[in-house]
């Protein structure tokens, strides 16, 4: 009887917003370098501008807020939750990855969440332009996740699931 995974290939769920965020999980790409060969790179993302080169599946499910307007957050919200759920189910169904690297922000709650219930391990890195607190959506996913990783090592103290790991970006 043929198997339940439908890739070729084992896969990893990667979850990242634009920017820092994106830059930041490259360089975990980076980091693991050759031990990613054997693994097709599925990426959940708020948008695909900063997605290209790395990942062998992109899905684009928008940004959860709008920084300048809490009318539009409130509108876009309902939509890309239900966008977000859409893809987190594809992947699942399509790729059925055998774990979660996220770097953020709040685009990666949700797959964390959906994730964790499915049995998927999940791991966070904090973004390393936190000095002083754990984001908002870092304290969301520091309980979800089973690793939460912080890029300063004064982070450690702030929550007790936090573990430094250095600078992905040096």
């Amino acid at each position: 009887m043929g198997s339940r995974n439908r890739s070729p290939r084992k896969a990893i769920l990667c979850v990242s917003g634009e920017g820092g965020h994106m830059t930041e999980l490259k360089a975990l790409m980076n980091i693991l370098g050759e031990d990613l060969s054997d693994y097709r790179l599925v990426l959940i993302t708020d948008t695909k501008k900063y997605a290209s080169g790395v990942f062998d599946r992109v899905y684009v499910c928008g940004a959860l807020r709008d920084k300048d307007s809490y009318l539009k957050t409130c509108i876009r919200a309902p939509v890309t939750i239900m966008r977000s759920i859409i893809a987190i189910l594809e992947v699942n169904f399509r790729f059925r990855p055998f774990i979660m690297l996220s770097t953020g922000p709040g685009v990666a709650v949700l797959p964390t969440l959906v994730m964790r219930t499915l049995g998927v391990p999940t791991i966070h890195f904090e973004c390393s332009a936190r000095f002083y607190s754990i984001s908002p959506s870092g304290r969301i996913i520091a309980a979800l996740a089973d690793k939460f990783y912080v890029q300063n090592e004064g982070l450690t103290t702030l929550n007790r699931k936090a573990s430094y790991c250095g600078l992905l970006i040096t």
